[in-house]
C-alpha cells in the first residue's frame, strides 16, 4: 500500500508539535526523552529513555545541533515509509 504523504506529513507535523513542548521548532533529547518514559511507563516496556533519545537524535539531526527539526523529523519518517 503506497504512502499517502500529505496525510503522513500533517499526522507527523502535529506530533512533532505534541513533542516540542518548548515550541521551540525543534526537538531536543530531553523533550524527546520524555515522551518515551511516557511511553515505555504506559506500555509496560523497558528502556533506557535517555540513551534512546540520544540514538534516535544522532540518526535524524542531520544539522549536527543535537536537536531535530520539523523537517529532518517528517523526512526520517518519510524514508521508513518509502521503504
Amino acid at each position: 500500500m503506497p504512502c499517502n504523504e500529505a496525510e503522513i506529513r500533517q499526522a507527523l507535523t502535529e506530533a512533532f508539535r505534541e513533542v516540542d513542548k518548548d515550541k521551540s521548532g525543534h526537538i531536543s533529547a530531553s523533550e524527546l526523552q520524555v515522551v518515551l518514559e511516557s511511553y515505555y511507563k504506559s506500555s509496560g516496556q523497558k528502556g533506557n529513555a535517555a540513551k534512546d533519545a540520544q540514538d534516535f537524535l544522532k540518526e535524524v539531526d542531520k544539522g549536527g545541533d543535537n536537536q531535530v527539526s520539523l523537517d529532518e523529523f517528517i523526512n526520517f519518517f518519510l524514508q521508513l515509509c518509502k521503504g
